[in-house]
Formats: C-alpha cells, structure tokens, sequence
C-alpha cells in the first residue's frame, strides 16, 4: 500500500523533476523519529540541490522492483498493490508497466487520495465499516486481508473469489469502482485534440502517422508566448489536499480568468468537442508539446480541467505533470513528450476541457532561469485516454 515499484520514476520523475515539497516532508518526518545520518543527508542535500543525480539514481535502483522483475515471476510472489492516484511521493505511472510484466498471481488498484490517504480508515476502529470512513473508501482492507487469507493460510475466501484484477475508484465518483481484468483494457482508446490559437482545443482526426508526417514537414507556428513564473494555479499542498479532496470528494478548482496569462496558457474545447455523450476518463493522459525556449533548461507544468459550465471559467482538476527539460537549444523548436499523472474520471455531457501550461509549482523545484519566454508551437497534440 502507498508503495514504489520504482524509485527514480518517483523521486524525479520526467526529465529529473525534483519533488522538493514531497521530498521535505520525507525529510522532516526522518528527524522528527531518528537520526538523519551524514550519507542520507548527503543524499538530501545533492537532491535539493539537483547535484550527483547519477550516484542517487544508482542507489535507488537497487530499491526498485521493476528492476527484478524477472525474479520475482521466478520466485511465485503474490504481489498485491494499492496506491492513490495523487500520491507525492510515488506517482501512479509507474506501475501500470511493471504490473503488466508480472506473471504471478496479481492485484492492483487506486483510489482518490495522497500517500497513506487512501489506508486512513485502517487506522480507525470501526472495523464492521470499511466502505466509507471519514469520506476515505476503506474497503481496500477487507481485500488485502483476503489477499493474505487466501496466499499465506489457504483459506479461499469470498471477497477473494470476487476479487477483480485491478480496481479503479474512480475521483468523481467516490466508492464506486471499476474493475478489469487486466490493465491493458483500463484504456481503449486515445481521443486527440490540438493546440490552436484563440486557446482553442481542438479535436484532430490525423492518425498517428499524419501527425508525425505533419510534424517532420511543417516549420512551428507560435500560437502564444508565456514567461517563466508564477500563474496561481497549482497542484495544492503535498500529502494532504489530494486526501482533503478524497473525504470531502470534493476536488479543487480553479477559476481560469484568475490566471496570469502572461506566465501560463490556457487551451479550451468549445461546445460538442468532447460529443453528446459522457466520458470517462481512465489512463494516462499524454501531451506532445512542442516549444521554442528561450533557455536551454526549464521546466513545464501542465494541468487538465473538467469545465462544467459554459458561462462559468470555474474548472475542477482531473490531473497534472511536470517536465524538465536541459541540454536543448535556445531559440530552437523541442517536442516534450508529457504524460500527466494516471486518473480515472467521469466528464459528464456538455462538460468541456481546459489544458492549462504553466512553470511553476510549489510542489517542484523551480528550474527556470528567471524572465526567460517559451513559445508554445501549433505543432502541439493532446490525447485523452477513454475507456
């Protein structure tokens, strides 16, 4: 529960992000209950810092599952996963790959939440009650207990004979969940939009082939020009809103004329985008995003919403990523390929989208030079994954 199975994807992500919020607070909570030593410290620090990357990716390999995958087929382990879809630490895109690589009896699942938010109720003695306690979904308890009856006592159970392959509980739709019998049918289709000017997010009919044609043969057009800073929107508070939001099931919003276009871009659907029927959202998001910086290094937030009204700018926030990037040439037209945090979410009919890219998030460490510009290009593609 609230585990890793891949420590680099969780401590930096896309392109090194450092985490510097999550990250503290791991750091506090180690000496609030013992001694930090001289080589975590040292560990600390150079993350903080963005230095000797290569020698904590080294060492966090050595902790990850993913990397003894094969060892772990070989041995018959029964492998049981619960993890939040707004976790921190260690973001829900990480799993789905090492879950599908597993040929041993398996079980994954998410919830709303943070880390450890979605076990709260396990802390809590209402035992008979594990659906719902404090608004948290709890009855990931009464499944990992049959996981454990069934794998560790030979004990078939009845809540382990009607367990599904993986669980989705889904955010809009707080305890109640969907089930599959594999990750490979979460998501069956990819609904792509582009990136035009007026902020418009428009469906695309080109198949991936005419993308990369349109891509290789075409020379970017500038849609629109933000500056590295601060644009008010964020992804909240690590740890705790993520889990607020879970027992409120409530999730945050945003007003978007709130936020400052001159350091984040805000792309809209309009009316009959998204069609006449609901959506539900169920995977990865991906955004292709093609820039011009002025800098050679940065970094790129982005963030999608759910517009419920159509005289309304007030959307809620189905998921965000960030994206580091070094090393590229200024001046000069980049493609980051973006996959924003893995959700489940329902759009319901007549609601519309907002794709919002900013630079700044109290949750990541900032490493834009200051008052540098990044052009957003109309070679730009959005997929949402549908299920």
């Amino acid at each position: 529960m609230s585990c890793w199975v891949d420590l680099v994807e969780s401590l930096l992500g896309q392109g090194n992000t450092i985490r510097t919020e999550g990250i503290k607070e791991l750091q506090l909570l180690a000496e609030l209950t013992g001694t930090v030593g001289p080589d975590l410290q040292f560990l600390f620090d150079n993350y903080f810092e963005s230095t000797n990357l290569d020698q904590l990716k080294d060492i966090a390999r050595k902790s990850s599952p993913v990397n003894v995958i094969d060892k772990i087929n070989q041995n018959g382990a029964s492998v049981f996963i619960a993890n939040a879809f707004g976790d921190s630490l260690f973001t829900p895109n990480q799993f789905p790959s090492f879950f599908t690589a597993l040929t041993v009896p398996k079980h994954l699942e998410f919830a709303p939440g943070d880390h450890a938010g979605a076990e709260l109720s396990g802390l809590f003695p209402q035992r008979s009650n594990y659906t719902k306690i404090f608004g948290v979904p709890g009855a990931v308890w009464p499944r990992a207990e049959a996981w454990f009856d069934y794998y560790l006592m030979k004990g078939n159970t009845g809540v382990y004979a009607d367990m599904p392959t993986v669980i989705l509980n889904t955010i809009t739709t707080n305890n109640t969940l969907d089930t599959f019998n594999s990750w490979s049918e979460v998501t069956t289709s990819m609904k792509k939009f582009t990136l035009g000017s007026r902020e418009s997010l428009s469906p695309s009919k080109r198949s991936a082939e005419e993308e990369l044609a349109a891509k290789a043969n075409s020379t970017f057009g500038s849609l629109v020009t933000i500056t590295t800073g601060w644009s008010t929107i964020n992804g909240g508070i690590a740890i705790i809103s993520s889990t607020v939001e879970a027992i409120l099931d409530h999730p945050r919003v945003w007003d978007i004329k709130d936020i400052d276009r001159n350091y984040a871009a805000v792309f809209k659907t309009s009316r009959g985008d998204l069609g006449k029927t609901a959506l539900k959202v169920r995977g990865v998001a991906h955004l292709s995003l093609e820039i011009v910086p002025e800098a050679d290094h940065g970094n790129v937030i982005v963030y999608l919403l759910d517009m419920p009204d159509k005289k309304i700018d007030i959307g809620s926030l189905i998921t965000f990523a960030p994206y580091t990037f070094s090393g590229v040439k200024a001046g000069k037209a980049v493609t980051l390929e973006i996959d924003l945090s893995l959700t489940s979410w329902n759009i319901e009919e007549g609601h519309n989208l907002a794709l919002v890219i900013g630079t700044q998030d109290r949750l990541f460490k900032d490493q834009n030079p200051p008052k540098k510009t990044i052009q957003i290009t109309d070679n730009s593609v959005f997929q949402l994954p549908l299920h």
